[in-house]
């Protein structure tokens, strides 16, 4: 879905899929703001195709948070290229693909990811457009500012 130019939704519950998944388009292609649960792959993939969107395109994945609803398809996405951000706190949560051992949520599971930039403190990032992260005081749940 086309929200306003330049940006689309391309998962999310109207969709019928958990987790939101926007794509922002810059000069060389495209930063995705989370980038949904595995299983919603296919319909993330069929909204780039409509609008053609190359996954080829997707130059970076910025993850708000690391549970499976917001960062399930980052391997897929690294693998076509694109380059994976997450707050240090989900760094494990990545690597392994769960929230580990101990945790009750046994059925939050996703391909293991290894990020490729684990964001620990406030930062000015360039991904295709100039922003600032800010962690603050929760180091799993980064807040993105164009």
């Amino acid at each position: 879905m086309k929200l306003r130019e330049h940006l689309y939704l391309l998962s999310g519950g109207v969709y019928g899929k958990l987790g939101n998944v926007y794509a922002l388009q810059h000069d060389s292609g495209y930063i995705l703001i989370d980038c949904g649960r595995y299983d919603a792959l296919d319909i993330i993939r069929q909204n780039m195709a409509y609008w053609n969107i190359s996954e080829h395109k997707i130059t970076h994945v910025l993850l708000t948070h690391g549970h499976d609803d917001h960062a399930g398809s980052s391997s897929w996405f690294q693998s076509m290229g694109a380059q994976i951000y997450v707050g240090t706190g989900d760094e494990m949560n990545m690597i392994t693909g769960n929230f580990g051992p101990e945790s009750p949520f046994t059925n939050h599971v996703m391909p293991p990811c290894h990020p490729d930039v684990c964001i620990h403190e406030d930062m000015d990032i360039s991904v295709g457009v100039s922003m600032h992260c800010a962690c603050r005081d929760i180091p799993a749940a980064p807040c993105f500012i164009m």
